[in-house]
């Protein structure tokens, strides 16, 4: 079996009008040795059968049914299966470009990245705007840097923004857990 390269969890809430567009997005990656764990976090729609019928078709696809425990410990439960090297987050209602994990990976192993954030694209309806971190590009920081200023920063403020904007090594999580 091939090592899985990138865990991608993907919180769900009834999310019926959103997953077709995640699920297609995840599945045209150009980077195939990936899983993508669904938490259906207590759905009352028909969310779980969605994911249901894709993941007969893709054994990429892991689904884990909870009762309703919010964002937070869906992600968790996620993080706590996940196989990746690198563990990347979205949410029910986004979409990724196709070579989006790939090229992350690449950089993350290329530069033994802890931690790598991209650039954001928000929108709808052929409606978007290009949305920056808030730290400097093409900067490497340090684990001392990592922990003091942007860990808690996801974790409280979040004016990093979100944490579907980056892939964090597994190894790392579970070092600051």
């Amino acid at each position: 079996m091939t090592a899985i390269k990138i865990s991608v969890v993907i919180p769900v809430y009834n999310a019926k009008n959103y997953l077709f567009d995640c699920i297609k997005s995840l599945l045209d990656q150009t980077l195939s040795d990936c899983e993508f764990i669904f938490v259906n976090d207590g759905s009352t729609d028909n969310s779980r059968e969605i994911i249901e019928k894709y993941q007969k078709e893709d054994s990429r696809l892991i689904l884990i049914n909870q009762e309703n425990k919010g964002i937070g410990e869906a992600r968790n439960s996620g993080v706590n299966i996940a196989n990746g090297e690198y563990i990347g987050f979205l949410d029910n209602d986004d979409f990724i470009k196709d070579d989006f994990l790939e090229c992350l990976y690449n950089k993350a192993i290329k530069d033994d990245l802890d931690i790598l954030i991209s650039k954001t694209i928000l929108g709808r309806d052929g409606k978007f705007i290009i949305k920056d971190n808030r730290f400097e590009k093409d900067l490497i920081f340090d684990k001392t840097f990592i922990k003091k200023n942007i860990i808690p920063n996801l974790l409280r403020v979040e004016d990093l923004f979100a944490v579907w904007n980056k892939i964090y090594k597994r190894s790392f999580i579970n070092e600051t857990q």
